[in-house]
């Protein structure tokens, strides 16, 4: 029967490779026919983007290509023959032989894990593992990808997020059609809002009036950033003077996708 199969691998990233993805195809072991000639099959390894390195079901590499050489360091022929546990941590009997189970089932897997290049140092990769015949025997076909850029804007988003969340300032962000998609805990503490899916999806104009609305998406029809006093009236009754910042806010495409509005509470105007 085909399915889904998820694997869960007790290491993680510092201790060996975690599994990203699972899935299923058809239930038929995924093989690579016979070539007419074995110079056909290095020519094709070496045009693919990735490294590319098969091995036997010990893990040992029996072909690889420049790609996993340039990514790792070692010379071609000292890339051959290594078993792969060296070169990617947490590959061991156990995991190979799991992985070469559910292939046979028609599973297919994808790890991410930490790998050792010959000078020593290290670097994350995702790697999309198949099966295939080895000279008429089974083997296992492993495709590697650094990646560093993107655990590294991983990072960035991690801690623009979390910088999001902690920064005293009320922060609101809103799509092209005015409406909210974020609001931080400074926002809620501000205008006394119980939690944030109180007021994800409503529009500025319902939040704070279409005139003071007006004013904060200045920002929309190109007229860039926008900055003053706001004065509200909170549910209670009580008076609220705001100090309101409203820039136009980009994707990581660099394209125009809303506003980011800030507010900072101020004194009230002397008489």
């Amino acid at each position: 029967m085909s399915g889904t199969v998820r694997i869960h691998y007790k290491k993680r990233m510092e201790q060996g490779p975690e599994v990203l993805a699972s899935g299923s195809a058809a239930e038929v072991p995924l093989k690579i026919m016979p070539r007419p000639s074995p110079a056909i099959s290095i020519n094709v390894l070496e045009h693919l983007y990735d490294a590319i390195m098969v091995t036997d079901l010990k893990g040992n590499v029996q072909q690889a290509n420049h790609r996993a050489e340039e990514l790792f360091g070692y010379p071609l022929v000292q890339i051959l023959g290594l078993p792969l546990g060296q070169l990617v941590d947490g590959i061991n009997d156990e995991l190979l032989g799991l992985m070469h189970q559910q292939l046979q089932r028609g599973r297919f897997t994808v790890l991410e894990a930490r790998c050792t290049r010959e000078n020593g140092s290290l670097f994350p990769a995702e790697i999309a593992v198949s099966s295939l015949e080895l000279g008429g025997s089974p083997g296992l076909c492993f495709s590697l990808r650094n990646i560093t850029q993107r655990r590294e804007m991983q990072n960035q988003l991690c801690m623009a997020q979390h910088a999001l969340q902690q920064a005293a300032c009320g922060l609101l962000m809103v799509d092209l059609d005015s409406k909210v998609h974020f609001v931080n805990p400074a926002f809620c503490r501000l205008w006394d809002v119980a939690q944030p899916t109180d007021v994800l999806g409503h529009s500025i104009d319902d939040l704070f009036g279409t005139a003071h609305a007006d004013l904060l998406r200045h920002g929309l029809a190109g007229h860039g950033p926008w900055s003053g006093v706001l004065e509200f009236v909170r549910a209670d009754g009580t008076a609220l003077r705001i100090e309101a910042t409203s820039a136009p806010n980009f994707d990581f495409a660099n394209v125009f996708v809303g506003l980011v509005i800030s507010f900072i509470g101020v004194p009230p105007a002397h008489a």
